[in-house]
């Protein structure tokens, strides 16, 4: 029977070679080991990253980049104007066929009802809105504001049972009257400037009391 060989002889006559070839053959196996090195790199990346770069389905073409035209955005709207001054009891036109008319402004005690508001004293403005136009306008889209004093201190606005704002549909040929409540110390009560604008008007009609 033939004497098995031991396995544990190849390595070292591996060395046994290397030795052999002197110092140029081991520098050519180092060369070796480090381009089979090289190579399995290139293999893993260009199957783990390799696809980050593709191009999209149906995306082939490698001419330069052509951009886009940029999107339009919507054109701004009308910018708000400011009307000259009104005095309380004169009309004043918001919009075509439409006017507006602070017909007095009274001295009232408010009462503290909803949440922020602060009791005591105020005013209250009655509002009139004329409709000459051929069509219903929507009441809805008022805005009544107030200020006083020389720094234009806004008014906060109290909505008690007094107060009775305008809402709903105003027919063609028909005016309405509605009761806006400001807190207002009683001192300025002269100086109370009335701001009304509409969100189908571009105009601020602002009503002075002198």
């Amino acid at each position: 029977m033939t004497p098995r060989r031991s396995t544990r002889q190849a390595p070292n006559r591996v060395l046994d070679a290397l030795d052999s070839l002197g110092t140029y053959g081991r520098a050519l196996a180092g060369v070796a080991v480090v381009l089979v090195v090289a190579v399995v790199a290139v293999v893993v990346f260009l199957l783990v990253g390799g696809g980050d770069d593709a191009s999209p389905t149906g995306a082939q073409g490698t001419g330069p980049a052509v951009s886009q035209p940029p999107v339009e955005t919507s054109k701004p709207g009308a910018g708000v104007k400011k009307a000259p001054e009104v005095k309380v009891g004169s009309s004043a036109t918001l919009q075509q066929d439409v006017t507006v008319k602070v017909v007095s402004i009274t001295p009232v005690t408010l009462k503290a009802q909803g949440i922020g508001e602060i009791a005591g004293a105020g005013a209250a403005v009655k509002l009139q809105v004329g409709n000459a136009s051929a069509k219903p306008i929507d009441l809805g889209q008022l805005v009544v504001n107030a200020s006083y004093g020389a720094k234009k201190t806004p008014a906060p606005p109290n909505d008690s049972q007094v107060a009775k704002q305008l809402r709903g549909s105003l027919k063609a040929g028909k005016s309405a009257t509605g009761t806006y409540l400001f807190k207002v110390p009683s001192a300025q009560l002269s100086s109370l400037r009335v701001e009304v604008s509409s969100g189908t008007s571009p105009y601020v009609i602002t009503f002075v009391r002198s």
